[in-house]
């Protein structure tokens, strides 16, 4: 299909024969003027196998394009690269599309093109089996959004996401800083919201899996705990002068300091279950009380640092590496100092 209207895009990774049932939905939707594209991104065997099958016998229909670089990221910026349509709607490996998604979001967003930048739905959760559902979810706010109580901008699922290709591009795609995955989504429904109107259609167009065990392990392997903390402060960075850009979108400029207290403190309490991570956790923890010195759960993390058990367990992941130890207690993650809050 040389000009379709919608580019269909799905990376891939180690989904398997979940596979068939995600490419199916697809090619079964009522509206019919689409390509897929399945961005393969150091796929495993049964995963690859698959999407050239279905690459060779829909020809018409299904491009199969190649990402080495690993990450959700640079997958989803090289299928952005690669589509032909007009649109894009987003699909994970795992999540099902019911069959009028395309139509109903290619009629919303044809309405109220002028001003939708991203257009999402509500989407049912399912086991793995995808035989049960779990939830009828609703659209909802992270916790950053509750923090600085901003207006107009709420949290949907990426598998529900609809919008128009060159938009993306003009915001610069997904950032690649974040490969594997942690916060790209959050990054990119941002990058949409200060460019146009988040809008969720108000019904139900996908089915997404709860993940399976084997799939959360090489999520949390794909996140030590120091890049997490990297990863974490580029993005609250790129909020903070993001915000302080702009004069029209109201916010709690306060919920900078009580997000940048919970995080530290969090991941501080995790650096003190290291061997040799107490020293950097008392230190963010510490940070995290200088910057909301009313928290109660700062006070008691504090004090809990300094009065741990030599005996306790220490984490399986072994040692910080000394480079990064010397590096977080230099740094100073996510500072609020050059900014006027």
């Amino acid at each position: 299909m040389v000009n379709p209207l919608i580019s269909v895009l799905i990376p891939v990774y180690r989904e398997g024969v979940i596979l068939r049932d995600t490419i199916d939905a697809v090619m079964n939707q009522s509206f019919q003027d689409f390509e897929v594209v399945l961005v393969e991104n150091n796929a495993d065997e049964l995963s690859l196998n698959i999407l050239k099958e279905y690459a060779q016998n829909f020809p018409a229909k299904v491009r199969l394009v190649s990402q080495p670089i690993q990450g959700a990221p640079s997958a989803r910026n090289k299928g952005l690269q690669e589509s032909r349509g007009r649109y894009i709607a987003m699909c994970e490996g795992d999540d099902v599309m019911y069959p009028n998604r395309l139509e109903k979001q290619l009629s919303v967003f044809e309405k109220n093109s002028a001003h939708i930048s991203l257009l999402s739905s509500e989407y049912d959760l399912v086991n793995w089996e995808n035989d049960k559902i779990v939830e009828k979810s609703m659209k909802s706010k992270s916790f950053w959004m509750e923090r600085l109580a901003l207006e107009g901008i709420f949290r949907s699922h990426p598998s529900t996401w609809f919008f128009e290709k060159e938009k993306a591009i003009s915001v610069g795609m997904f950032n690649e800083a974040f490969n594997p995955r942690l916060v790209e989504d959050d990054e990119f429904n941002f990058k949409m919201f200060l460019n146009g109107s988040l809008v969720s259609v108000p019904d139900r167009l996908v089915r997404v899996r709860l993940p399976s065990i084997d799939y959360l392990a090489l999520k949390n392997e794909q996140a030590p705990t120091v890049q997490v903390l990297y990863k974490l402060d580029i993005f609250f960075s790129f909020l903070l002068s993001a915000l302080a850009k702009q004069s029209t979108i109201k916010y709690d400029k306060r919920g900078f300091k009580k997000i940048r207290s919970q995080w530290l403190r969090e991941i501080g309490v995790g650096f003190l279950s290291y061997k040799n991570g107490i020293q950097v956790g008392r230190k963010l923890i510490l940070d995290a009380l200088l910057e909301e010195k009313t928290n109660l759960k700062n006070w008691k993390e504090f004090f809990r640092s300094f009065y741990r058990k030599r005996n306790l367990k220490h984490n399986q992941e072994g040692l910080l590496l000394e480079s990064d130890i010397e590096s977080l207690l230099r740094r100073e993650l996510f500072s609020l100092n050059n900014h006027r809050l």
